[in-house]
């Protein structure tokens, strides 16, 4: 890790789980450092069991990350979705305290180094904005009320896995308002934390129009407290190529 006990201590607000995120960060760094890709990701997967840990889990967001850790053979760690079950038969559903209570536990427990969260958009973004104008006041509240109470409960699992000295992962469309609810400000200003803007199509993000298949620009912001995550994800549209417009239900397809 490039991070000292004393930068991770700023993070944790305590010496010990300090001490043992660096030991844990260094060990995976040692364990991969030598051999081919699949001997590296057997040591780290081996390492992990170990420890009783994963690389990841994502909440408010089906297995998509994770689908793609587990074809890279890494260990797949939890996608907290309503499109998924929990070992009880019952979708992740957020609305129910018992599964937000159960999130939070396993955030506790500091299972996973890194945290994904993309929480729906709907209720912030600009397309929405020019649905408002054709509902009533009360059902734009409920809307806005709806989409506020689940982005605020993803900032808490934030929260909680920043003060642990772990990674976050955060990702709305550039353009939301919900940049600008307080909560977000506030896991905004935690330390090492900042956000980026990439555009899809630098990541080859395509949908079909009556012109045939072209890219989406679609952009992005990413939020998180780990450089090289965002070091990674920081990519603009290269101006070679046609976008297609998110219009016509395709915004939700490119969700």
């Amino acid at each position: 890790t490039d991070m000292s006990v004393s930068e991770l201590m700023s993070l944790t607000g305590n010496a010990q789980d300090a001490h043992d995120m660096l030991s844990w960060s260094n060990h995976v760094a040692s364990i991969v450092k030598n051999g081919n890709w699949d001997d590296d990701v057997r040591r780290m997967n081996e390492m992990l069991a170990k420890e009783g840990k994963v690389i990841l889990h994502e909440v408010y967001s089906p297995p998509r990350v994770n689908q793609m850790a587990e074809r890279l053979g890494l260990v797949p760690g939890l996608s907290l979705d309503l499109t998924v079950n929990d070992t009880d038969g019952q979708p992740w559903d957020f609305n129910v305290k018992e599964k937000r209570d159960k999130a939070e536990s396993f955030i506790k427990s500091k299972q996973a180094l890194l945290l994904i969260g993309s929480p729906m958009c709907t209720a912030f973004s600009r397309l929405q904005k020019m649905n408002f104008a054709r509902m009533t006041k009360e059902q734009v509240d409920k809307v806005i009320e709806y989409g506020t109470r689940h982005l605020e409960f993803c900032m808490h699992l934030y929260r909680l896995q920043h003060s642990q000295g772990l990674y976050f992962l955060h990702e709305h469309p550039d353009k939301a308002t919900s940049w600008s609810n307080p909560v977000v400000k506030e896991v905004m200003s935690l330390p090492g934390v900042r956000k980026i803007t990439s555009h899809m199509c630098a990541f080859g993000m395509i949908q079909e129009d009556e012109l045939g298949e072209g890219l989406i620009k679609k952009p992005t912001a990413f939020m998180s407290n780990c450089k090289g995550v965002l070091d990674r994800l920081k990519k603009k549209c290269s101006a070679d190529h046609r976008h297609i417009l998110l219009v016509g239900g395709r915004a939700q397809r490119a969700q």
